[in-house]
């Protein structure tokens, strides 16, 4: 038997196709040029269906009376009442002195999933058990179903690898899952959040920030929030652990989302901004040992891999000079070599220099693992 979870889920999915016809009829208006740039508002409708989405998962779990969902949607009682007489079309809603509430979910039609398909989904559950702040028994239970639909070999398996999370305490879980929460919930009604943000680039000092929110992108063992900072004016990438305080207004957003997230991450390496530092053309020589792990992945868009005739990898990729994509670089150490450019050359100079004096060295030793005696004179 479903879990009652799983069924409002299966209630909301129902619910998003039926009333999904309401934003096809949304229009979108352009500023004109003599306005401004041109880029697309959030038409009302568009707003209206995401708050009836939001409204029918919460009348799902509690009653709700009408002033109470007024408040936190921000809208008047009127509009209220509009939104439950539209909910009727397609939901069971009584309403007591107590509030309203839907009385009977709709049934789900149960769907039949092949093999390949469940292992698909088991593959993305695991996945997202790995990533912190996600509502882990959720998708525990989620992943246990879809092991039930397996044969029961197969489902033996992948039922003895399937509970591998990532150790964490349950402050920090707990803390990452409230501040996912508040931030779709700010993304589904068009709201623009403030933050009290320390950024690692300022060595940890707090500032305030108003931000329209885009989207939540996991990368690594951390969350980040992609938005239009009203500071910065320009698009920027938050880290929810920098979040000291995080505040959901009823604000709309200043500037509706016009940067296909997808496109904007691909141009990124990793996950820190570089949008508004030159591009450079980076050519990268790795050990014989390294190149295996280095062609087998794709890391950007513009990489270009090519073996020499010693085994050794020529990898040349373009791209901004961050902070992420010198810490990759430097994290192979002796199996790589910087050809160019100039400037990260001498980065990794300063930081191998930097290592000797921590530790009280005089000179790198001259071994096998450096890839050229050259490259050891010019470090020592």
């Amino acid at each position: 038997m479903d879990s009652p979870k799983v069924r409002q889920a299966r209630n909301i999915a129902w619910l998003s196709c039926h009333i999904s016809k309401t934003k096809d009829n949304a229009h979108t208006r352009h500023i004109s040029p003599g306005e401004g740039t041109t880029m697309t508002k959030r038409p009302p409708e568009e707003q209206r269906v995401k708050r009836l989405l939001e409204m029918a998962f919460r009348l799902m779990q509690r009653r709700w009376k009408r002033a109470e969902l007024a408040e936190h949607f921000g809208v008047s009682e009127r509009q209220i009442q509009n939104d439950i007489l539209m909910l009727r079309q397609w939901l069971e809603i009584e309403h007591t002195r107590e509030g309203y509430r839907v009385k009977r979910p709709p049934a789900l039609q149960a769907i039949s999933l092949p093999a390949d398909e469940a292992l698909a989904l088991i593959l993305a559950t695991k996945i997202a058990l790995r990533s912190l702040g996600m509502p882990s028994e959720p998708l525990r239970r989620a992943l246990e179903r879809l092991v039930s639909l397996l044969p029961t070999p197969l489902g033996r398996v992948v039922e003895s690898t399937m509970f591998t999370t990532l150790a964490s305490t349950a402050e920090n879980v707990a803390r990452r899952e409230q501040l996912l929460r508040q931030i779709e919930g700010a993304i589904l009604n068009g709201w623009v959040v403030e933050l009290e943000y320390a950024a690692a680039s300022r060595q940890g000092t707090v500032t305030r920030r108003k931000v329209d929110p885009y989207a939540l992108v996991p990368h690594y063992r951390s969350w980040h929030l992609i938005g239009w900072c009203h500071t910065r004016n320009a698009v920027r990438t938050f880290k929810l652990d920098r979040m000291k305080r995080l505040v959901v207004t009823r604000e709309p957003l200043s500037r509706p989302p016009t940067i296909d997230v997808g496109e904007y991450l691909r141009s990124m390496w990793g996950i820190m901004e570089g949008r508004n530092q030159p591009k450079h053309h980076v050519e990268l020589i790795f050990s014989q040992q390294a190149a295996p792990w280095v062609e087998e992945e794709h890391w950007h868009h513009t990489q270009q891999c090519q073996r020499l005739p010693d085994g050794r990898l020529r990898f040349t990729v373009t791209v901004p000079i961050t902070p992420d994509f010198c810490r990759w670089v430097f994290h192979y150490g002796t199996e790589v070599e910087v050809v160019a450019p100039e400037e990260l050359r001498q980065w990794i100079i300063e930081q191998a220099q930097g290592i000797l004096a921590r530790y009280h060295a005089p000179s790198l030793p001259q071994r096998e693992l450096l890839l050229s005696p050259s490259r050891a004179a010019r470090v020592s």
